[in-house]
């Protein structure tokens, strides 16, 4: 669903919406789309059907799932509200995770870069799916933290692997787009003392950036809450 879409179908236990960011994939992504479409369209001309209908209805078809594609990972949003944070993708059939206030470990919010390290960073095996770790090659900075279970009731929990600190609390990360992730950490802070959320307001405010490099043992001693383990 749209990210307004999504804002209003939360909007009673989110609150008004007080800064959006969109994590957009770059240019580089954009050009490696057009050329795998160039490449199927260069090998229909090089090596053509006889069937005129299936030059073109093949090169059609083909557009179509790479504008589907593009569309997918072009909906990863991180909306900072007045009692909570919107997280996740905003793209067609999918919905975002709703994570309030209160469900989020106090002194646990990070503004980090060298995300696209992410994976190495927090030992994540190269096979699995965690929704909780928005992440992409385009994406290099945003905001960790720890918080409640992902429920998404498109897909079956038992199938899906979480990368979790305890068995009751998540880690989170979430891209912040161009805006600079310190500067969203200072949103969730105010946001968060408004909200009557002190003790999380206050660990927001003084959150000092990180920089992954790719190593575990970084992580634990530079990300609040960090332990590694992964639940299936």
């Amino acid at each position: 669903m749209r990210a307004r879409r999504a804002l209003r179908r939360h909007a009673d236990e989110l609150g008004a919406p007080i800064a959006v960011h969109y994590s957009r994939p770059g240019v580089w992504t954009k050009l490696i789309c057009l050329a795998f479409w160039l490449l199927t369209l260069s090998s229909a001309a090089v090596n053509p059907d006889p069937d005129p209908m299936l030059n073109l209805l093949f090169p059609a078809v083909m557009a179509v799932l790479v504008l589907g594609f593009y569309a997918l990972i072009r909906g990863e949003t991180l909306a900072v509200c007045e009692r909570g944070l919107l997280i996740g993708s905003t793209a067609l059939f999918l919905r975002p995770y709703v994570l309030r206030y209160e469900e989020i470990m106090p002194g646990s919010i990070t503004p980090v870069t060298g995300t696209r390290r992410i994976g190495l960073s927090l030992g994540i095996p190269p096979k699995g799916i965690f929704h909780t770790i928005r992440s992409g090659a385009w994406i290099h900075q945003g905001i960790y933290l720890i918080g409640p279970p992902p429920l998404q009731p498109q897909f079956s929990r038992g199938k899906i692997l979480r990368i979790t600190t305890n068995g009751r609390a998540w880690i989170w990360f979430a891209g912040t787009g161009r805006t600079p992730p310190e500067q969203v950490t200072a949103q969730i802070a105010a946001a968060a003392h408004r909200a009557g959320f002190v003790q999380l307001a206050d660990g927001a405010a003084r959150a000092v950036p990180q920089h992954l490099n790719g190593s575990v043992a970084h992580s634990r001693a530079v990300l609040p809450g960090f332990t590694y383990g992964i639940r299936v």
